[in-house]
């Protein structure tokens, strides 16, 4: 079957991007000369301890490559290791600082923050996943208590739970609504809100006060805390990043966000976050900071790809 793929669409060049590293594909396209080029490469420490477990067949797959565009120094370190040729690993940084902004971002945030109403403040809980809701809202009823007008969105990161989500919010005594349904409800009445649309998350965040990103409360390694920050929004995240261990690393280093052990430390995080809003404002400038200085990736990937590209074209 993949045989019979590459034949049917001959591929020019195989981009793989991040985390994905396909053996056969790699090989088969290598045998047909055509390059492979890895881009914002990020070793996980399960694909690292995999292929420590088969280095000859990893060294077999890697040694061919064309370039290697890795996230770390980390990163180099571990698929120099795995069997890519030195000379070919470049560190061009995260893609992933070079966040782009959806167009009229902020006049839509204010529009939508001003059917909440203006004078409430607002949080959010994005790409969660199963057991985070439940354990949030058990700190959200205490946030409630010292902040009567807080509104609180939930963004799950699966849309095939939100019918589940919604259930389980109900079960909480508030006023919960879908986002689906704001156009025939009274918004500001509602004090949680269940967003139930695709695509929609930077402007949640951007509406927000303060972004609690989710997926790092449980073991599935964390999600992208650029995005919050890039909107200016102060942002707050747990414990398990290890799918985003670097950047992690760089946002609490230069304090453009906040790291906490669990969910218990929230209400005090979050209630200092409210009650000082200075404290936003210089997470928001240390964010912005940050990610201006470590802007670049897209350039410098770019500048590694088009020599192999303008060979390919050649040909």
């Amino acid at each position: 079957m993949l045989a019979r793929f590459l034949h049917r669409v001959k591929p020019r060049v195989l981009i793989v991007v991040e985390t994905e590293i396909w053996p056969c594909m790699i090989r088969s396209c290598i045998a047909r000369s055509i390059p492979v080029v890895f881009v914002n490469l990020r070793i996980s420490d399960t694909t690292f301890r995999r292929a420590r477990m088969f280095k000859s067949l990893s060294r077999l797959v890697l040694r061919d490559v064309s370039q290697f565009c890795v996230q770390s120094e980390q990163d180099a370190k571990r698929i120099i290791d795995m069997g890519a040729t030195p000379s070919k690993v470049v560190v061009t940084g995260s893609l992933k600082f070079d966040v782009p902004l959806p167009l009229q971002l902020k006049q839509n945030a204010a529009t939508l923050r001003k059917r909440w109403g203006e004078h409430r403040p607002v949080i959010v809980l994005a790409s969660s996943h199963e057991g985070e809701e439940s354990r949030f809202m058990a700190q959200f009823e205490h946030l409630k208590r010292r902040f009567p007008e807080l509104i609180c969105a939930i963004v799950p990161r699966h849309p095939e739970r939100f019918d589940a989500v919604y259930e389980l919010l109900c079960k909480f005594e508030f006023k919960v609504s879908r986002y689906s349904n704001m156009a025939v409800e009274d918004v500001q009445a509602v004090d949680v809100l269940l967003v139930d649309t695709m695509g929609e998350l930077m402007l949640f965040y951007a509406a927000s006060d303060v972004a609690v990103v989710g997926g790092s409360f449980v073991s599935v390694g964390g999600h992208n805390i650029l995005e919050p920050i890039a909107t200016e929004v102060s942002t707050v995240f747990g414990p398990d990043m290890a799918n985003f261990r670097e950047i992690a690393r760089r946002v609490t280093a230069t304090g453009a966000g906040i790291q906490v052990l669990g969910f218990d430390a929230l209400p005090t995080v979050i209630s200092g976050l409210l009650k000082e809003p200075e404290t936003r404002q210089r997470l928001v400038a240390n964010g912005t900071r940050m990610l201006r200085f470590n802007r670049g990736a897209l350039e410098k990937t770019i500048g590694l790809l088009l020599p192999v590209v303008e060979q390919v074209s050649r040909r």
